[in-house]
């Protein structure tokens, strides 16, 4: 009979605690449900977007591989990692698969990891093509192996997840009442605190690093620019000469200055891996045909300026997005009574501030749609052919 009674009032608790957690997902937490429904949805149709067009569309290079892995880091937060976040909000107080728990969690920090991994190497190789274009360049195979270990440091530095959380019973933010929520087990506060900071420190070395480089390669870009600014100048000054004069001078001119510009051009990111080689350029000047070669580096040295700032606008979004997140971990770690005072004070948006990091999963496509003309265009035809196909399909019916 005593161990009905205990049955009976476990149900009982159990009942007032699901209605008390769906009274708060429904007053509360609905709009953060909403939000994360959303960055899904755009995410997972962005990075499909990013996947198909880079597969099919672009020529093998690093530029490519990076972009492809990325965008794969990208669409499984979207498609698992939101998902679970989702199902945690709405069972915030009944979350009791404490295995569920901890691989999802390792998971979600494997992929947050990889993906600062993926724009920090993304960072060096553009430093190595700007800044060190005599030095041996990454291989496209080396640019595969690169990622792969990647994924498997990330995944090595995601296992304290699966030691640290899990799902952990303890007081909700009404006094008296306990609940089982999927975050840091208790046991475990002071690894959860050492692994919180590691983590933030990560984050803000890498993003660091990623801003020292492109200041690097900002200035190389910038150098670029001024060359070919005063290279105008100097064609625009010897139009006023005799044609005679012109084609002298040009020719002595463009070809004292071919090693300084070949060197240069190798900033731009291997887009297109069959561009002539420095002898055949100088074959070319010598025959006459320089000034569309010179339009084209224009070209290739303007689209690897873009690439350079989108990267950086990339960088910069993934480390703001994931910087709350990690600072009220750390908060978490060292005085849950201050976090829980800052959450009662935002209220339901900490829940957002928590998730932020999932900015950077979305951004990412409309970061390249933004900046990259070509990806653009891409997009474009792919939708032009789709319209044709459905057309025709329904001249056919």
């Amino acid at each position: 009979m005593h161990t009905m009674n205990v049955s009976g009032n476990s149900s009982v608790h159990r009942h007032s605690l699901e209605k008390l957690e769906y009274s708060e997902f429904i007053a509360e937490y609905l709009p953060i449900f909403i939000y994360l429904l959303i960055l899904g949805v755009i995410g997972t149709f962005g990075n499909l977007h990013v996947l198909v067009v880079y597969s099919q569309r672009y020529k093998p290079s690093n530029h490519r591989i990076f972009i492809l892995w990325l965008a794969t880091v990208d669409l499984f937060s979207c498609t698992i990692s939101i998902p679970f976040e989702m199902y945690d909000i709405r069972y915030r107080y009944t979350f009791t698969a404490s295995w569920a728990c901890k691989i999802f969690r390792f998971l979600n920090h494997a992929a947050s990891v990889s993906s600062g991994f993926l724009l920090g190497l993304i960072a060096l190789e553009r430093f190595r093509k700007a800044c060190q274009p005599t030095k041996s360049q990454m291989t496209l195979k080396q640019a595969k192996i690169a990622c792969i270990v990647i994924l498997l440091i990330s995944s090595f530095l995601a296992v304290p997840a699966v030691v640290i959380y899990g799902a952990n019973v303890s007081e909700t933010f009404h006094p008296g009442i306990l609940g089982s929520d999927c975050t840091s087990l208790s046991k475990y506060k002071v690894y959860f605190r050492i692994y919180s900071g590691s983590l933030l420190l990560f984050s803000t070395t890498v993003f660091v690093v990623c801003i020292i480089i492109y200041i690097f390669v900002g200035k190389v870009l910038y150098r670029q620019m001024q060359f070919r600014k005063k290279a105008q100048l100097r064609r625009n000054k010897l139009n006023a000469l005799s044609s005679f004069s012109l084609s002298a001078h040009c020719s002595t001119t463009k070809l004292a200055n071919l090693g300084s510009m070949a060197s240069l051009d190798k900033v731009e990111i291997e887009d297109d891996p069959s561009s002539l080689n420095e002898h055949s350029r100088v074959n070319k000047y010598h025959s006459g045909n320089g000034e569309p070669h010179i339009q084209k580096r224009k070209t290739k040295i303007n689209r690897s300026r873009r690439i350079t700032l989108m990267f950086l606008v990339a960088t910069s979004v993934s480390y703001l997005g994931y910087l709350p997140n990690t600072v009220f971990s750390v908060i978490k770690a060292l005085d849950t009574v201050t976090f829980n005072g800052i959450a009662m004070w935002l209220g339901a948006s900490v829940f957002i501030l928590l998730r932020l990091y999932f900015i950077s999963n979305i951004t990412n496509p409309i970061v390249y749609s933004f900046m990259d003309e070509r990806f653009r265009e891409e997009c474009c035809i792919y939708y032009r052919r789709l319209k044709t196909l459905v057309s025709r399909i329904k001249n056919n019916n």
